[in-house]
């Protein structure tokens, strides 16, 4: 395991040995499915890990299953991360004609959960959008895609998640 900063306490230092022996693995496969790249890849696991450090008291109160889905959350974000560095390019401010103020009253799991749901590309272009601030147009030239492609494929993704939470209520 990367050196890691000072852990608190020793049941948070189990914690995050724990989470690294279950999920290093998982977090090395989905950076390495997205950045084809095996270095970086292995800074994806160094960069998931430290976050997961930094936030260790959120993960005391979850189950597995939702520490799982926040770690494969945070190594996307991570992934992104690196996506975004490799990829400069000009930026080309675009109107947004996007209301996700729908979204804000729902938990951060439920959110999460249901942005699992999506295929991997409308997991990839909401993060893009609504995590890390990417216009379609931004998206679309990182993807060779036409922004009016992007933008369908967003207004799509959230009216399927907005139908699930709907439905969940």
């Amino acid at each position: 395991m990367p050196a890691l900063e000072k852990v608190e306490n020793a049941d948070d230092g189990n914690l995050l040995l724990q989470l690294y022996e279950n999920y290093n693995k998982l977090v090395y496969s989905l950076a390495f499915i997205r950045l084809k790249n095996h270095d970086l890849a292995e800074e994806c696991v160094q960069e998931t890990f430290l976050t997961v450090v930094k936030k260790i008291d959120m993960f005391k109160g979850l189950d597995e299953g939702h520490r799982k889905n926040l770690i494969c959350t945070i190594a996307r974000g991570k992934a992104v991360d690196s996506i975004r560095k490799e990829n400069i390019f000009e930026f080309v401010p675009e109107p947004e004609e996007l209301d996700i103020s729908y979204f804000d009253p729902f938990q951060s799991i439920d959110l999460s959960e249901q942005i699992e749901k999506l295929s991997e590309t409308e997991q990839t272009y909401i993060y893009l959008k609504f995590c890390y601030g990417f216009s379609n147009v931004e998206i679309a030239k990182t993807f060779k895609k036409s922004a009016s492609y992007i933008g369908r494929v967003v207004n799509g993704s959230l009216l399927k998640i907005k139908k699930e939470l709907e439905e969940k209520i």
